[in-house]
């Protein structure tokens, strides 16, 4: 405040300004700077804010993790009774029945697996934003993206 203030003060004597407009340019910038104030104190709500937004959102992330490895380890014994009910039923010492039954089983498993990976993939975009990134990406880097995330994924292997 003390430089501005002295500048106009300097402008009122060298300008001739009124003391009526310098008690008005006083005034404007006091407003200023307590709008100033509230824009800093905002900002550092907000980021605190959002580092417990990104707290609860990273331990979000690793619940949805630690599920997504259980479920694939479903999944993947799902796919394993699937292959060994069909290659007895092929060696003839098992009807289709349990071949039906296994796949009735497998195919909840894997739309939960893929029930989790949508939550925890939701989880990581919103922990992104709460930090403060962007997400930009357009449709062709989404789908580059989404294909390489699709193929290292263990769950998804075979499909």
């Amino acid at each position: 405040m003390g430089k501005t203030l002295q500048r106009f003060r300097k402008l009122r004597v060298t300008d001739a300004i009124s003391q009526q407009e310098l008690d008005v340019t006083e005034a404007d910038w006091r407003t200023a700077q307590s709008q100033l104030d509230q824009a800093e104190q905002n900002l550092r709500d907000s980021r605190l804010v959002a580092a417990k937004d990104g707290v609860v959102l990273a331990r979000y992330v690793s619940r949805y993790e630690e599920e997504r490895v259980e479920q694939a380890e479903a999944v993947n014994a799902g796919r394993e009774a699937v292959t060994v009910a069909t290659d007895r039923y092929k060696e003839g010492k098992a009807s289709y029945y349990e071949v039906l039954e296994a796949q009735q089983q497998l195919y909840p498993a894997e739309n939960a697996l893929s029930e989790i990976e949508a939550g925890r993939r939701l989880a990581i975009v919103q922990l992104y934003k709460a930090l403060g990134g962007g997400w930009s990406l357009k449709d062709s880097e989404w789908a580059d993206a989404t294909a390489r995330v699709s193929s290292s994924n263990p769950g998804s292997a075979g499909h």
